[in-house]
């Protein structure tokens, strides 16, 4: 059974989010609950959620199977104890 990772993201890992959008452009509005028209709508929705991180009110953190990288999970809507929030989560094509 491959082994599932969940990784911080990296800056290596931008590429596999531009990927994913040309891919699989109706499944990351989908998830993102906006229309992404071009690869700018897109690294600014990214860049959302990471600043969101940063401000510590949610996490993002790409899930690797092996040494793949096969999509994202986010957690929003954090409680202030950090004991529970709302989980989601992106798998990519194959």
């Amino acid at each position: 059974m491959a082994s599932i990772t969940l990784r911080p993201f990296g800056m290596q890992d931008s590429e596999h989010l531009s990927r994913w959008y040309t891919e699989d452009r109706k499944g990351l509005e989908g998830f993102m609950g906006a229309d992404l028209p071009n690869d700018v709508a897109s690294t600014m929705a990214f860049n959302i959620i990471l600043e969101k991180q940063q401000q510590q009110t949610a996490i993002f953190r790409m899930v690797y199977r092996e040494n793949e990288p096969i999509g994202f999970a986010f957690v929003t809507h954090i409680s202030p104890e950090d004991r529970s929030g709302l989980a989601s989560y992106y798998v990519a094509k194959e």
